[in-house]
């Protein structure tokens, strides 16, 4: 009978409490290594597919050609910086309230979505030098994200402009 792997167990913990929010193999096997843990990367790989096979952790649909990860938990969706590659955890009443609109106008149930937001963190707005958006910026069709004009990332800039 072989030994079962503590690797996944080191795996789980680091990413429960590694002040992260979610995981690419690499950053886990760094993240260990730094805590004086020596897994070979191959283990940190089959340790991180074994946790999300279970449904301990689940993938995040970040489009950056690398995998990520987080510790399954209530669903979100994600706010990702361009600049630093930060991610945030978003809470979705917004998403909601379009998927009860698009059931009242069209019928159709929206049962599951994925939804990632790009743009600039406070921080990297920061370090550009570039002025905050205006309140109100994106419900009047305009983009605050000077990089990519009617993205997305523009309703992120403006709803957290919204916030403070």
């Amino acid at each position: 009978m072989g030994r079962r792997s503590v690797i996944p167990h080191h795996v789980l913990d680091l990413m429960r409490q590694g002040g992260r929010h979610c995981w690419t193999v690499d950053e886990v096997h760094s993240d260990l290594a730094d805590r004086g843990l020596a897994p070979d990367p191959s283990s940190v790989f089959r340790a991180v597919t074994r946790l999300e096979h279970e449904g301990v952790i689940v993938r995040v649909p970040i489009d950056d050609r690398r995998a990520h990860f987080e510790v399954a938990a209530d669903h979100h969706d994600h706010l990702v910086c361009e600049g630093c590659g930060a991610v945030e955890p978003l809470a979705c009443a917004v998403v909601q309230a379009l998927a009860d609109q698009v059931r009242a106008t069209s019928g159709f149930v929206v049962s599951d979505h994925q939804l990632v937001l790009t743009g600039s963190c406070a921080r990297c707005e920061r370090a550009e030098g570039l002025p905050e958006p205006a309140h109100g910026g994106a419900g009047h069709g305009r983009s605050t994200d000077r990089r990519h004009p009617g993205s997305a990332a523009g309703a992120v800039h403006a709803s957290r402009g919204r916030e403070r």
